[in-house]
């Protein structure tokens, strides 16, 4: 866990609704 949560939610958050 290198990257800040908040950098993370927003990452996975957009790669989830990208890799649909």
């Amino acid at each position: 866990f290198g990257q800040p949560i908040k950098v993370n939610w927003a990452y996975a958050s957009n790669q989830r609704e990208d890799t649909s």
